[in-house]
């Protein structure tokens, strides 16, 4: 049995969701019906389909229904970014790096560039890591900047 049913008078999508345990005339055990009885009602097994996509170049708009005979199909509608919305994107991205990389300049790595302390982690100097950082960030920058 589907997750989910739709309910369906004239064509027309009433009700999506889990079936009720009572319907109607059917008091208790309506969620037990096969799907032919249930389709007697009105309703109809809700099938989802999520089609992959580049998240990059594309986003999830929403969902194309299709009601069929024997099912109540729904399909993601998968929707290519504009050449203006790719340009965004990639400017939110950088400005989502740039306060990325801005949280790991800490008050612990300033103190460690104060005093020249070697991180026995990466085996950099402070200073040496508050330049790669700052590096990164003058990388978003130039993105940003086109």
């Amino acid at each position: 049995m589907a997750e989910n049913y739709c309910y369906i008078v004239d064509q027309e999508l009433v009700y999506a969701q889990p079936l009720p345990k009572n319907w109607a005339n059917v008091s208790g055990g309506f969620d037990k019906l096969s799907d032919a009885e249930l389709k007697t009602h009105g309703w109809l097994p809700m099938v989802e389909v999520h089609p992959g996509y580049n998240e990059v170049t594309h986003r999830r708009g929403p969902a194309i229904m299709d009601i069929q005979a024997d099912q109540v199909v729904f399909t993601d509608n998968i929707i290519a970014y504009t050449a203006e919305e790719l340009a965004q994107n990639i400017v939110n991205d950088s400005y989502t790096a740039i306060r990325n990389l801005e949280e790991g300049i800490t008050p612990r790595l300033m103190r460690d560039a104060l005093l020249g302390i070697t991180d026995g982690r990466n085996g950099r100097t402070g200073v040496q890591e508050l330049q790669r950082l700052e590096d990164l960030i003058e990388e978003q920058r130039v993105i940003i900047r086109g």
